[in-house]
């Protein structure tokens, strides 16, 4: 079975909290070849704990090899300025970009599509860096989803609340995603596996 981490569990990792030792438990059963742990190349997703973002896919690359996860296959996203990694991404034409958009009404109906739209429309007293941010972590989080589904992923693994609301897990799973699950509901699913790591 393919599953897709999203970001938040990589910063899960890096911050050893309380979703960090089922990750590490996903990764013993990826290194078995009991599953297949895939990551969404983007770059302005989550921050190193020094604040900043990848610089190139080099460095995203080496982060994910820190953590233990460089046997990991890495998806490429649809190339967005300032989101994706030149050079490891998908050139948008009209059909990626239909699935990206369905994919951003489904998890933010709230949130333009468009940089330039969403500023004007949500602008005034909402300093313009707080607005970039959360614009950026949805577009970044509808890229990762992108991924999951144009590669067939099975379990998509999150711990983001997102997911939860409303609706939005099982319009996703209508839409493919297989499933959305928590880095432990996604664990249990193999445990009859568990008892040997």
């Amino acid at each position: 079975m393919n599953l897709t981490l999203d970001m938040g569990c990589i910063a899960d990792l890096e911050e050893e909290n309380t979703a960090a030792p089922y990750l590490r438990s996903l990764i013993r059963l990826h290194e078995r070849q009991v599953l297949t742990l895939r990551v969404v190349a983007i770059g302005a997703s989550e921050r190193h704990p020094d604040g900043m973002f990848a610089a190139d896919f080099a460095e995203f690359a080496e982060r994910l090899a820190c953590l233990g996860l460089n046997g990991v296959e890495i998806l490429e996203p649809v190339f967005r300025f300032g989101l994706t990694f030149d050079g490891w991404s998908l050139w948008p034409d009209a059909e990626l970009e239909q699935l990206e958009q369905r994919i951003h009404q489904a998890l933010f109906p709230r949130i333009d599509f468009l940089w330039g739209q969403f500023l004007r429309r949500r602008g005034g007293d909402t300093a313009r860096d707080v607005l970039h941010a959360r614009w950026r972590q949805a577009r970044c989080d509808v890229l990762t989803m992108w991924a999951h589904l144009r590669y067939g992923g099975d379990i998509f693994v999150t711990r983001n609340e997102v997911y939860w609301q409303r609706d939005r897990r099982e319009r996703l799973i209508r839409m493919g995603a297989g499933d959305v699950l928590t880095p432990q509901g996604a664990l249990t699913r193999f445990g009859d596996h568990l008892y040997s790591l």
